[in-house]
């Protein structure tokens, strides 16, 4: 199920803010639910846009080093 989510692609300034659960601002139109990956690859949780669209915010942080 969590395979079907678009993927969000940060780099590594965007992957540090959500790592600490801070919101990313949005480069285009964002709705719903996501996947995120940090530069590597590597999953960083799953997240959601927010009602007006503008950022994305992290709903679930897998933390670094977890085996996912």
């Amino acid at each position: 199920v969590v395979l079907d989510l678009p993927a969000l692609l940060l780099d590594a300034d965007g992957a540090r803010r959500w790592r600490q659960g801070s919101p990313i601002p949005a480069t285009g139109a964002a709705a719903g639910a996501c996947r995120a990956y940090d530069p590597d690859g590597t999953w960083l949780g799953l997240g959601r846009a927010d009602e007006a669209g503008g950022t994305w915010r992290p709903a679930k942080v897998i933390p670094a080093g977890a085996a996912a």
